[in-house]
């Protein structure tokens, strides 16, 4: 049954896009820590650490809302495509943050990771009864 689910055609691209989404938002919340605990930081790197994690949380309770709003109101399909675009360009400010290395750069690349992931949330969960 597994196999067969993450092999067919209309399930296996939304679990993939899921899967490295979440990926994505980890990674980066993990790196930016490492890297605010390690060398730009030391002595307050542990707060810092934590602060990374609510800067990705944050916007999940105050977009919410807005995005279910969005996913019910507009073509679900248009809006991950355009989420997916605008993630892309966050990634590259990310990368930005890390080369330069700059902390508010970074925070403000996980931010906007945390508001892309938050109206992507009732996306992918209003396609999958349409999919299955």
């Amino acid at each position: 049954m597994f196999s067969a689910l993450m092999s067919a055609r209309r399930f296996a691209a939304l679990f993939w896009c899921q899967f490295l989404t979440a990926l994505n938002d980890n990674l980066l919340k993990n790196a930016l820590a490492m890297l605010v605990v390690y060398k730009l930081a030391l002595e307050n790197g542990p707060v810092i650490g934590t602060l990374a994690g609510a800067a990705l949380i944050a916007p999940f309770f105050m977009f919410s809302a807005i995005a279910g709003q969005l996913a019910d109101k507009y073509d679900m399909a248009f809006i991950a495509a355009r989420i997916k675009f605008l993630e892309i360009l966050v990634a590259i400010l990310a990368a930005i943050g890390f080369l330069i290395p700059s902390i508010w750069l970074l925070f403000a690349a996980l931010i906007l990771f945390g508001t892309l992931s938050a109206f992507f949330g009732p996306i992918k969960y209003g396609l999958l009864p349409v999919h299955l």
